[in-house]
């Protein structure tokens, strides 16, 4: 199978090319020394991993997205090939708050890691790499997220049938996203908003947090663009202190609201738990619940009401159903995050959602917002839904070479948490 980004690209940021481990062993067998990962003379071996191949690539957004930690210009992503000893090969992306970071675990950290562990193998492959990031786990985390999804593709290649099957999703799903507002002045939010229920999208989720008395009137603005019936998310990205929390609270509540996201900082449960029995609004966390363990320490703390998954905060698509089914026991309801996509990210995470019960708001997405796509065939959104082709194997998508290689050249380094952006 040709690799699109060998051979269609030139110098790739990030080639792995680790030493191999000992012949016919598995990570796991040769970490266990208990023979099990040694496969018995006479029998055919299994393909191994041989190569993992990392290309950054920005994608712009039409306008700037401003939120209270930041300015982001564009999507930032890491694509991430491995190649077996047969020569098939399959594509995730990685994303996050730093793609150099998430790049580094990739090729220096897990690199002697990789090479040669057998594809049959890669679930224990990627629990053996959560182990040896422990003390670095949300970086490991992405990068982890990224080599799953990569290697789902890659065994869904292999066995021809799409990824999605893997996930858990029986059929094409055709997934509920909302529309995503950043902070702007008021009129412009509710033009926004407007074109977003124009085109069927009947949630909205507005980033708040700089200006209590700027969001007041973009709420203002927006409810009477839209009416009552539209489902409005307001996301304070940890913007608030508790004080100042409950009185956000209350001034914006009045807007009628599905949920306030992440109105303190991530650890604080306590002030959570607070505003949730105070102000009479669902309470949603994202940056409190990035693993499984933080999902476990909200629910005893019963600090809130939401959980908002991230699936490369969580290590991937399968850590990220732990704490979905940890949430339906629970009685917390879930929605999907999102750092940014490609269509090849917008395939597993529609993928992920079509296997799962517990996800009933619209989800996040940006994708909507970008100038462009890095696949051939972009995705489409018909009355705010996501219409999913699983195609026949992998991921349903294929990258085209050409863009891929337009937004790999974009040198704006997009650092997330700042205002001020620079070069690569």
């Amino acid at each position: 199978m040709r690799s699109t980004l060998a051979h269609s690209l030139p110098a790739p940021s990030g080639c792995v090319r680790p030493p191999a481990p000992t012949p016919g062993a598995s990570l796991a067998g040769a970490r266990r020394g208990d023979g099990q990962g040694v496969r018995p003379e006479g029998l055919r071996r299994l393909p191994k991993l041989a190569e993992v191949r990392c290309r950054r690539v920005t994608i712009p957004l039409r306008h700037p997205a401003v939120w209270s930690g930041g300015t982001r210009g564009g999507i930032p992503l890491l694509l991430v090939e491995v190649e077996d000893t047969d020569g098939a090969t399959g594509t995730g992306e990685a994303a996050g708050p730093s793609i150099p970071l998430i790049e580094a675990a990739l090729a220096q950290e897990f690199a002697d890691l990789l090479r040669g562990t057998e594809i049959d193998a890669w679930r224990q492959t990627l629990n053996d790499l959560r182990a040896y990031s422990c003390h670095w786990p949300r970086v490991g985390n992405h990068a982890i997220a990224g080599l799953e999804m990569a290697l789902l593709d890659l065994t869904a290649r292999r066995a021809g049938i799409p990824a999605a099957h893997l996930v858990g999703a029986p059929r094409a799903p055709r997934i509920r996203f909302s529309g995503y507002l950043f902070i702007d002045g008021p009129d412009a939010n509710a033009a926004q908003a407007r074109a977003y229920v124009a085109q069927g999208f009947d949630e909205l989720k507005i980033k708040v947090g700089r200006d209590l008395d700027l969001d007041v009137r973009r709420l203002r603005a927006i409810r009477a663009a839209v009416g009552p019936a539209v489902g409005l998310k307001v996301d304070a990205n940890m913007g608030w202190d508790p004080p100042l929390a409950r009185r956000a609270m209350q001034a914006l509540g009045r807007f009628d609201l599905l949920y306030v996201e992440q109105p303190v900082h991530d650890e604080n449960l306590a002030g959570l738990r607070e505003l949730r029995a105070a102000c009479g609004i669902p309470i949603a966390v994202d940056e409190s619940v990035r693993t499984l363990g933080d999902a476990l320490r909200l629910i005893e703390a019963r600090a809130c009401d939401i959980f908002v998954v991230y699936t490369p905060e969580a290590g991937g698509l399968f850590e990220a159903g732990h704490i979905a089914r940890v949430a339906a026991q629970a009685g917390i309801a879930c929605c999907l995050g999102t750092w940014g996509e490609s269509g090849l990210g917008m395939a597993a995470s529609t993928a992920f959602l079509g296997g799962q019960p517990n996800f009933p708001f619209a989800n996040d997405t940006h994708y909507p917002l970008l100038e462009g796509d890095i696949v051939t065939q972009p995705f489409r959104f018909v009355r705010g839904h996501a219409e999913a082709d699983l195609g026949t194997s992998g991921w349903g998508v294929a990258l085209d070479p050409a863009a891929v290689a337009r937004f790999g050249t974009n040198a704006r380094r997009e650092r997330v948490f700042t205002d001020i952006s620079g070069e690569a």
